[in-house]
């Protein structure tokens, strides 16, 4: 009989294939190659900057897009940073992942551009903020030059050719965008 061998060799294969993916298989999920590193790059957002006085806001944004449907409100965080040695303040901006797949985030930062400088100065305008220093006059936040800096920190997907057109959109709004996402995770990360 011709088909005993060949019986015999696929069981055996079978064997074999299932105790490698029983070695290779992970354990549990701290094993796993790829942890969920939201948390870390949240706290990446909150600890960058550090030795700056800031102020932060959590701040709805409409979201809509008629041909999707899409109507919905993407909180983020909002934080105003104050440089008083420098006289300036600058931005950074926490943009969750999105949950929906109909969300798109270039779109999304497009958008918010003309609504950061908005944004920036109701902070600046509710909260009073001000140091001085020996030998140096006291200096309200109000006072202080926006910079034009704005770091945004997603975790959601651009490629380089959108991330070159938005950083060109911004400028030419006087706004010199950084956009921090999973390359600088990664980056921060091994260091």
């Amino acid at each position: 009989m011709v088909a005993g061998p060949i019986i015999v060799m696929a069981l055996g294969a079978l064997v074999f294939c299932g105790g490698t993916a029983w070695y290779f298989w992970p354990k549990n999920a701290s094993t796993s190659p790829h942890p969920d590193i939201a948390g870390e790059f949240e706290g990446m957002y909150v600890n960058d900057f550090s030795d700056l006085l800031n102020t932060e806001n959590r701040l709805p944004f409409q979201i809509k897009n008629e041909q999707s449907g899409l109507d919905v409100k993407q909180e983020i965080r909002f934080r105003v940073y104050y440089d008083f040695r420098a006289n300036s303040d600058f931005v950074s901006i926490y943009i969750p992942s999105f949950h929906d797949a109909r969300m798109n985030i270039y779109d999304f930062i497009h958008a918010l551009r003309d609504q950061i400088t908005l944004a920036r100065d109701g902070i600046k305008n509710s909260i009073g903020v001000g140091a001085s220093a020996p030998g140096t006059p006291y200096t309200s936040g109000k006072d202080l030059k926006f910079s034009g800096r704005v770091f945004i920190y997603t975790l959601n997907n651009l490629d380089a050719m959108q991330l070159g057109q938005l950083v060109t959109y911004y400028r030419e709004a006087g706004i010199f965008l950084e956009i921090r996402g999973s390359d600088y995770y990664w980056f921060h990360r091994k260091h």
